[in-house]
């Protein structure tokens, strides 16, 4: 080998260098630039833990594969401190519709007693309520 053959080598391997840095470069620029969005993403607390149930109790009853957009927009939407705060607008949605549901085939199996459907189906959450304000709150133990 001459001197000659052993630089273009060298030339060649620098090149090869350069080449998989500035594609790396390119990479990491375009995974920026696809995450820039999910981190600009602004959380409405009210939107996803509050009108995303709404919308999702509807949804279930009318038409539920219109229910996958919704669980989509309460991730968007939701607070980013957990991570997982949308679940809870989803698990909101889920058993509104539960309670929706199971109101609504009462009130279809005994149209004739309404007024006792009815108060049973108001006082379900209704105890679950009472008991919530008479335990304090939540959190404690």
């Amino acid at each position: 080998m001459t001197a000659s053959t052993d630089s273009r080598i060298s030339n060649r391997s620098n090149v090869a260098r350069r080449e998989q840095r500035l594609l790396s470069m390119t990479v990491a620029a375009r995974r920026i630039q696809a995450t820039a969005p999910l981190a600009r993403r602004q959380s409405r607390p009210l939107v996803a833990l509050v009108g995303i149930p709404l919308a999702m109790i509807a949804a279930l009853l009318a038409q539920p594969l219109c229910t996958v957009p919704l669980v989509v927009c309460a991730w968007w939407w939701a607070p980013h401190d957990w991570g997982w705060e949308w679940l809870v607008g989803v698990g909101r949605g889920l058993i509104g519709f539960e309670w929706a549901y199971m109101g609504a085939s009462a009130l279809a199996v005994f149209a004739d007693n309404r007024l006792v459907v009815g108060a049973v189906w108001i006082a379900a959450p209704a105890m679950v309520s009472a008991y919530a304000a008479l335990r304090g709150t939540w959190l404690t133990p």
